[in-house]
């Protein structure tokens, strides 16, 4: 439980200190002007990112991966933007993941 606590505080905090507000819509915003969001908060900040950048659009599925040739995947949640790039602000692969794939889907 003190896992999720710390979790929603850091969610808490980062929206101040990003003090988000409603965007107009940019269709050329690029990728890495989104605000990077913590770790563990993806359903609620793709949500959050979402309301305010009206060009996202939240996805839920699942992020599948090889680690060391260890097949992984995890239930996830991210944005997309209107020419169908990937916006994912709480995580990033490892640096030795390799053949990363986003599926939609139920989450």
């Amino acid at each position: 439980m003190n896992g999720m606590r710390s979790e929603v505080a850091a969610f808490q905090a980062r929206l101040e200190d990003l003090q988000l507000r409603p965007q107009p819509r940019d269709d050329r915003r690029v990728v890495e002007d989104y605000p990077a969001m913590p770790p563990h908060t993806c359903y609620i900040s793709s949500r959050v990112l979402a309301e305010c950048f009206p060009e996202l659009e939240v996805r839920y599925g699942r992020v599948m991966f090889t680690l060391r040739g260890v097949p992984c995947q995890f239930d996830h949640a991210w944005n997309v933007t209107a020419d169908g790039r990937i916006v994912d602000t709480t995580w990033t692969p490892p640096p030795d993941a390799t053949d990363v794939v986003y599926g939609e889907g139920r989450a």
